[in-house]
């Protein structure tokens, strides 16, 4: 770099540390970047550029090649425009209809009429991307979009965007929200989750008492997010949705980072990535935690890592985590990946016995979803999965309306690092032994 002449220093000295000296000194260090770093500025401008994820509606030109019409139902809860679906995808031969979670929508598919649900979940932190990718990317000449009207102004915008007809049809409550003349009056001492749901026996009333409005997101504890709590309460107008990069977009930037982990490819995609002023890309913390733990297990590619990522996992599960660990390791061996767990013998006793079932449920559930996404010879027990998971979900009711135990206290509870089992019940092992025997 060249010696600053004196009449430089000079003037930097008369204008003193602060904002005007560094507007004054950025253009000179700009070009003694680009004179002294063309390569690595080179190769940085590329690595944004793979990062851009600016434009969203241009990325599906099949979907804007087609005039489709949006319908948003929108009003308050209780108006009427609720849709009621399941929560796993089932193929039927010859059917004329599929309800599925908006996460395992086909977008390849032609469809007639398409109807989303929920879709002010498009403003949520973690699962945001899934309503908008559905809407951006379904191929279906009517859509339906169920929701309050928080997002209403960004459909507006993306409609705008891509060129959709949009209609708008307005609902109002059946019955109006009011708050409850009395306090609980500070008697807590049966509620013991974040929220309370109290039904009649009739199931003709409903009522949400929130306890806590603070949740575990995976890394620590958060406020929950308005759009969480907007949908059991109430609603406010929403600025921004949710996205997150496609596998063929990590694919490019990777291509510029080769060498990178993948755990650390995607906190770098994240600091380097762009977006348009609609939209926010979508917390990953626990997929980067368990892209972190995948990277010990060799012979996945970087697609394999992808979609293992995006796997339904609790991850603070050591024992579901264990089951994500396991079912990776052995596809990476190119060996059938098997289920191997057994099925309890009677329903809960215990609060232990309880979440022991629900892990089993949300393990099977996980292998089923694994089978939709990898191929399907490596996943040979999907009928297996599913009849088990049938059987364990009718325990789970059992276990429910038997409950007559008192709940165990959290703080008395040490996890304990052996296997302990009766009548086909186990506690989990300590994490750290869980995954260092899957790592053997």
């Amino acid at each position: 770099m060249k010696r600053s002449s004196d009449d430089l220093v000079k003037y930097l000295v008369s204008l003193g540390p602060g904002d005007k000296s560094d507007r004054f000194l950025f253009p000179i260090f700009v070009e003694f970047c680009l004179e002294e770093f063309p390569d690595k500025i080179r190769r940085f401008r590329k690595m944004v550029d793979s990062a851009d994820m600016t434009q969203p509606h241009t990325w599906f030109p099949f979907a804007r090649a087609m005039k489709r019409k949006i319908i948003y139902h929108c009003g308050p809860t209780n108006s009427g425009k609720t849709l009621l679906t399941g929560q796993e995808k089932k193929d039927f031969p010859f059917s004329n209809h599929v309800a599925c979670t908006v996460e395992m929508v086909s977008t390849d598919e032609l469809y007639d009429v398409a109807v989303i649900d929920e879709i002010q979940m498009m403003a949520d932190s973690c699962r945001g991307y899934a309503w908008t990718r559905a809407l951006l990317r379904l191929k279906a000449d009517e859509i339906h979009l169920c929701g309050d009207p928080s997002v209403l102004n960004v459909v507006r915008r993306i409609c705008s965007e891509t060129g959709d007809e949009l209609v708008e049809q307005h609902y109002e409550r059946f019955k109006p929200l009011v708050v409850e003349a009395k306090t609980l009056l500070g008697d807590l001492n049966n509620v013991n989750r974040e929220i309370v749901l109290l039904l009649s026996r009739g199931g003709k009333y409903l009522r949400i008492v929130f306890y806590s409005l603070s949740k575990y997101n995976g890394d620590k504890m958060v406020c929950v997010p308005a759009s969480q709590v907007k949908q059991i309460a109430g609603r406010a107008d929403v600025k921004k949705v949710g996205l997150f990069p496609f596998y063929e977009q990590v694919e490019l930037f990777a291509g510029q980072l080769p060498d990178m982990k993948f755990s650390k490819l995607l906190e770098n995609f994240s600091e380097n990535c762009r977006l348009d002023g609609s939209y926010f890309l979508c917390q990953h913390m626990h997929i980067r935690k368990i892209a972190n733990m995948l990277d010990k297990i060799q012979g996945l590619s970087l697609e394999d890592r992808f979609n293992f990522c995006l796997a339904p996992v609790n991850i603070r599960d050591p024992k579901a985590m264990y089951h994500l660990l396991r079912f990776a390791s052995s596809y990476a061996q190119k060996l059938p990946v098997n289920i191997a767990m057994g099925m309890p013998k009677c329903a809960a006793r215990n609060d232990s016995e309880l979440l022991d079932l629900e892990t089993r449920h949300q393990v099977l559930a996980m292998y089923l979803w694994l089978s939709n996404h990898f191929e399907e010879e490596r996943f040979p027990f999907v009928h297996k999965a599913e009849t088990m998971g049938t059987d364990i979900a009718g325990l789970l009711a059992e276990s429910l309306l038997r409950a007559n135990w008192k709940p165990e206290s959290r703080g008395g509870l040490k996890p304990k690092t052996e296997k302990k089992e009766e009548n086909g019940y186990h506690r989990p092992m300590a994490q750290i032994k869980l995954l260092e025997k899957c790592a053997v």
